[in-house]
């Protein structure tokens, strides 16, 4: 899954496996550079396309992805 960086203070970069409905989500470490990667599960397209269109990348992750952790089980990725 190809990753494209986006601008945001807590997220380096995210992409989208359509075929799983598989978000990733490269964070951002304290000092500015790529930290730890995740997958999260059962993300609908529709909820990827708002991600790609949020003016605040971290502010949508933290409101609608990251509280719902049943919803979009996630993995850190090695």
């Amino acid at each position: 899954m190809e990753l494209q960086e986006v601008r945001s203070k807590n997220i380096h970069s995210m992409g989208y496996d359509p075929a799983n409905q598989t978000l990733a989500i490269l964070f951002r470490s304290k000092i500015g550079g790529p930290a730890n990667l995740y997958h999260y599960s059962n993300v609908p397209p529709e909820v990827w396309a708002e991600f790609q269109e949020a003016s605040s990348k971290g502010f949508f992750f933290d409101r609608f992805i990251k509280p719902f952790k049943d919803l979009y089980p996630y993995q850190r990725q090695p």
